[in-house]
C-alpha cells in the first residue's frame, strides 16, 4: 500500500471512528451484536460466529485492491523434559 495511502487509510479509519477491539472474539461479538457494522478478525473466529448461526457474512478482500488480512502465527518448540514426543 504504501507510506503514503496507508496513513490515509488509517486517517479514514480515525474520521469514520472505527474502534479497536481487545481480541479477535471481542470483534466477533461486536459484530454479531450489531455494535458495528464489520470487523477484522482471523478465520477461526470468523467461522465460529457462522457455526454458531450470526446472521454474519465472511468476506476476504480480493488480491486487486487492499487484499485480504494476513495473521502470521508462531508455534515454538520448548525445551523440555520430553524433545520426540514435543516434536509430534
Amino acid at each position: 500500500m504504501g507510506e503514503d495511502k496507508g496513513r490515509a487509510f488509517l486517517d479514514d479509519l480515525k474520521t469514520n471512528r472505527a474502534r479497536i477491539a481487545s481480541s479477535n472474539g471481542e470483534v466477533k461479538r461486536l459484530v454479531t451484536a450489531g455494535e458495528v457494522a464489520f470487523g477484522l478478525c482471523d478465520t477461526d473466529d470468523a467461522a465460529e460466529a457462522l457455526h454458531d448461526g450470526a446472521p454474519v457474512e465472511v468476506v476476504y478482500p480480493d488480491q486487486d485492491g487492499v487484499g485480504t488480512l494476513v495473521m502470521p502465527t508462531a508455534v515454538v518448540l520448548m525445551k523440555g523434559p520430553h524433545p520426540d514426543a514435543d516434536k509430534r
